[in-house]
């Protein structure tokens, strides 16, 4: 599923720093890596991770779970029950960890379908050893294909670098320094990132905030588009002045008139859009246009779902579930029933769930109890929509279970165990009435 910013976690798609309290795909050109066989792995960096007082959001969230990192290409992925995956993945690179030496390939379980890359796809997997077994199981999978990626890969090992630093004084240096420049960078992953990871560090660690900060934070406010990247900005301004007694920067454009500027980026993006006969490019300017407008950019999306294009009909699906245009359920909605290609339904089937689309219920609830290839997928959705309807349906498909795995999963949705893990994911603040169900 397209994510803005991601590192997914087995059952998310979730970033490097994602917006605290709140909380998804920018990819790498896979020609950045050699298709053939690698040399053997390359050892990890030498100086370990420090554990006692992180800096980075990595650092404090997913590095005390991973014993190791590696970038690995699938070789083998079975789908197995109670909609978990196995992969036999071939280490490419090894970035945090010792990846065993005596086997070329290493077992890798991940909790949801869909996740973990297809035979040949490469990813980032974090990954930490079961018990009392040979084999790894994932913690956050972050996909290195496509738009976006190698930011990612970039940012991933550069916060490893922070917190491999013995000092810590040294790591909070490096990792302003970093976000400095990054606030700067022409690339937009990057420029999102960065404020998301400024935000956290804001909230975590304060005291590290200060005047160095407010000239570089202040520039990027003045320049943002995307609203919640502005607001992640405009938290570690705050922050950062809150000892100068200056007067606090509003979240503006470059025309000063942000809601003006949204409004003409966007006739431009569907002037564009309507003018190319280009596929590749029409999906671009749908994936940029979610980034940079957010939700205005949903007529945009809406012209997305009735391309002609299956890719780029999926991408305006997944940009819809990630700045939460409910006004195009229905749309996604007709998907299900039409003859669009698989990949694409589980991806409607996704959004449905991600944006608690109560309408979707009635056909997600025919879906999950049909047996066919978006069973799992529409079980889950159910359990995101979480509504009075989609919970009947859930107790319904636990009732008439007889499989055991599939009644352990339906439970494990119906919990509050489930709730927690989607709120833990950014998927569900805690005043989202589903909370409560």
């Amino acid at each position: 599923m397209f994510a803005l910013l991601l590192l997914g976690a087995c059952a998310s798609e979730d970033s490097i720093a994602p917006d605290p309290g709140t909380s998804k795909v920018a990819n790498l050109d896979p020609a950045v890596f050699e298709a053939g066989r690698p040399a053997p792995v390359p050892a990890a960096r030498d100086v370990p991770v420090s554990r006692d007082i992180p800096v980075t959001h990595l650092g404090r969230t997913v590095l005390p779970d991973a014993e190791l990192v590696i970038l690995a290409r699938t070789e083998r992925l079975t789908p197995a029950q109670a909609g978990i995956e196995i992969a036999r993945v071939e280490p490419l690179r090894t970035l945090h960890g010792a990846a065993p030496t005596d086997e070329s390939t290493l077992t890798v379980i991940c909790g949801e379908p869909g996740i973990l890359p297809g035979p040949g796809g490469q990813a980032l997997l974090i990954l930490r050893r079961r018990p009392r077994s040979p084999n790894h199981e994932t913690v956050q999978v972050v996909p290195v294909s496509g738009k976006g990626g190698a930011e990612r890969l970039e940012a991933f090992e550069l916060y490893l670098d922070v917190e491999g630093l013995p000092d810590e004084a040294e790591r909070v240096e490096r990792l302003l320094d970093y976000l400095r420049d990054a606030l700067r960078d022409p690339r937009r992953w990057t420029r999102a990132n960065a404020a998301l990871e400024y935000a956290s560090l804001a909230a975590a660690r304060p005291d590290d905030l200060g005047g160095a900060d407010i000239a570089p934070l202040r520039s990027a406010i003045l320049s943002a588009r995307n609203p919640g990247t502005r607001n992640a900005l405009q938290r570690a301004l705050a922050v950062a002045e809150r000892d100068t007694g200056a007067r606090p920067t509003t979240a503006r454009g470059p025309s000063r008139d942000p809601a003006r500027a949204d409004t003409a980026a966007l006739a431009a993006a569907v002037e564009e859009f309507d003018a190319t006969e280009d596929a590749a490019k029409r999906r671009d300017l749908v994936l940029d246009a979610a980034v940079d407008l957010g939700r205005r950019s949903t007529p945009l999306l809406r012209r997305a779902l009735a391309d002609p294009d299956a890719r780029v009909r999926e991408a305006g699906i997944a940009a819809a579930a990630e700045v939460g245009a409910r006004s195009l359920t229905e749309p996604i909605l007709g998907m299900l029933t039409g003859d669009d290609p698989l990949p694409l339904r589980r991806s409607a089937v996704r959004a449905l769930g991600y944006l608690a689309a109560p309408s979707a219920v009635p056909t997600l609830s025919l879906m999950a109890r049909g047996g066919g290839a978006l069973e799992k997928d529409a079980t889950f959705a159910l359990a995101r929509v979480r509504d009075e309807p989609a919970l009947l349906a859930l107790e319904g498909l636990r009732d008439a279970a007889t499989d055991a795995e599939r009644r352990r999963l339906i439970a494990f949705l119906l919990s509050d165990a489930f709730v927690e893990q989607e709120r833990g994911l950014g998927r569900m603040r805690s005043d989202d009435p589903r909370s409560s169900r």
